[in-house]
Order: structure tokens, then sequence, then C-alpha cells
């Protein structure tokens, strides 16, 4: 979808319009737990919100990088191109950290996690 919405809205405006999918994914692997009664109807909306996070996800990683390379100098191009990888392996560190010895619960990093396309 990324690639289709680009060449109509351009770069910048594919990455703030992704961020809309990711958000409502990432509070829809919120919601099961506040809306928990014990039964198991409310599983859809985490296959939901990994489908739209994602999706969210898969298309800003093909925006970011054309729109680091349209709005670079030359000479640094490259080194700011390289950053997308390094951003993507530091989040999954962050997230991980989190997760040593079960600190923080799972609610709490994904309510975390929304800040990021909230930005």
């Amino acid at each position: 979808m990324g690639n289709l919405m680009m060449p109509m809205l351009g770069p910048k405006w594919t990455m703030i319009s992704m961020s809309i999918p990711a958000i409502v994914g990432w509070v829809c692997l919120m919601l099961p737990k506040a809306l928990d009664d014990g039964d198991m109807d409310t599983i859809w909306l985490f296959y939901l919100g990994r489908i739209l996070t994602g999706f969210g996800g898969g298309a800003f990683s093909l925006a970011a990088p054309l729109f680091v390379s349209e709005i670079a100098e030359t000479r640094i191009r490259g080194a700011l191109g390289a950053l997308m990888q390094l951003q993507v392996t530091l989040g999954i560190v962050f997230v991980n950290a989190l997760n040593i010895e079960q600190a923080v619960d799972w609610l709490t990093i994904t309510g975390i996690c929304i800040a990021f396309p909230g930005v």
C-alpha cells in the first residue's frame, strides 16, 4: 500500500498517514486486557492489532529511506540512510531490555510503543 501512496502523497505524507494504522494497531493490542472478562472473544483484536502495526511499520520502512534520500545532502546521504536499520535494531533492543525478567508488564510496553508513531 505504501508503494501506491508514495506517488500520490510523497514519502513524507505517506509516513504521516501510516502512523494512523500503527496507532490503531497498538490500541487494538491493548484493548483485550481492558475488555477481559474471562472469555476468548477478544482474541481477534490481537490479530487485528498485529496486522495494522505490521502494515504501518512496513509502509514506513519503505517511505523513510526514500524521504531521507530526498532531503539529505549528497555527502551524508549514505550515513543517514543507514540510520533506518540502526533505529529498528535499537527499538528491538529497547523493548527487549524493558522485558528482561518481566520487569515491565507487556501492557506498559505496548503503551510505550504507541508514543513513537504518535510523535
